[in-house]
């Protein structure tokens, strides 16, 4: 624990001093000057008029509204391709409720789960489809975007390969564990096919994120694979994650792509490494209770069978460890490396704040 707290410390140290010095003046011109750098290019000119217009403007209350206006549009500008995106919101309705309907029949228990996570996809591809034209993705762009839908779809196919033939292994009544799930699932997706402004997503960079992926991916992994029991913060995983934003943020003279390719590398690796934690869970075919607490927890714990408690506990956990907690403290970890790292290097020089 004492260990937990010290990370945590040193990680908001980090984001603090990366982020202090970037945008001068109060929370409302900070946050306005943060919408107008993810304007297209086309709407910068309108964006330097609102800048403009928020510093005309008195008292704190009116200033935030001007300031959530310029954000809305920032983050969702009025579409340009009015039938693209109503094509694209109507592919996603239908194929939110195929994959719903589907689910009821076959594997009940997920239902609520292929639904939200559907609905979810669903939206983020017609948000994409209203956002101004951007070029074509190059080849490293498609290979990170290839690996990102691979592991979530792995991890999607472990879970329903266990309602399949253990449904109450992945039964949850009170939803809780099934949206989390859906909502973590589609914000790595977010990430890793977001196309951040700037020189973040180089392909020195990308490689440095896939690179760390597949590195910490197996770190990761490994303790679970040999019978052992992963620590929340593994320390190999956790080696990669910081060696990648470093050498990144080296490589490319920015701190922006250390943190980009740090945080690649933790949301392509977490995917992977749940479909192979469950998974072999899942594989090995003989379940048994392997602690006292299990032994005592089981007769109270509602399951029908010993695999089903085994495998609800190897979601369960997998989920609020693997794709929750040790992803943030391992993207904490990037932002670390990315921040202190470059200036223990004196031969760095000054890098950019990104």
């Amino acid at each position: 624990m004492p260990v937990f707290v010290v990370l945590v410390v040193l990680i908001v140290v980090a984001a603090v001093w990366l982020l202090s010095g970037r945008d001068r003046g109060d929370l409302p011109a900070r946050v306005a000057a943060f919408a107008v750098r993810r304007l297209p290019s086309h709407r910068r000119e309108w964006g330097r008029a609102m800048l403009a217009e928020l510093g005309h403007i008195d008292g704190p209350g009116a200033r935030r509204r001007f300031a959530a206006g310029v954000l809305w549009v920032g983050l969702f500008p009025p579409p340009e391709r009015r039938a693209r995106v109503a094509l694209v919101a109507g592919a996603g309705l239908a194929g939110a409720a195929t994959g719903s309907l589907a689910a009821a029949r076959a594997v009940p228990s997920l239902w609520l789960f292929i639904t939200v996570l559907g609905g979810l996809l669903g939206g983020y591809a017609t948000l994409a489809a209203a956002r101004h034209p951007r070029p074509a993705r190059t080849a490293h762009e498609r290979v990170v975007a290839g690996t990102a839908l691979a592991g979530v779809a792995a991890a999607v196919a472990v879970v329903v390969a266990i309602a399949a033939v253990h449904p109450a292994a992945t039964a949850d009544d009170a939803h809780v564990l099934t949206v989390i799930f859906a909502l973590v699932l589609t914000a790595y997706l977010v990430v890793a096919l977001a196309r951040p402004r700037g020189g973040a997503d180089t392909p020195a960079v990308l490689w440095w994120g896939l690179g760390g992926a597949v590195a910490a991916a197996v770190a990761w992994t490994a303790p679970g694979l040999t019978g052992g029991v992963a620590p929340l913060v593994p320390p190999v995983a956790a080696a990669v994650v910081l060696f990648v934003a470093v050498g990144a943020a080296l490589r490319a003279d920015d701190r922006a792509a250390g943190v980009r390719a740090g945080w690649l590398a933790v949301v392509l690796a977490a995917p992977l490494h749940f479909a192979l934690g469950v998974g072999v869970v899942l594989g090995q075919g003989r379940f048994a209770l392997g602690t006292a607490y299990d032994v005592a927890a089981f007769p109270h714990s509602g399951y029908p069978d010993v695999a089903s408690y085994v495998l609800g506990d190897a979601i369960g956990g997998n989920l609020i460890a693997g794709l929750v907690l040790t992803p943030l403290l391992l993207g904490g970890l990037a932002l670390l490396g990315a921040a202190a790292g470059p200036r223990l290097l004196p031969a760095s020089g000054g890098l950019r704040r990104g």
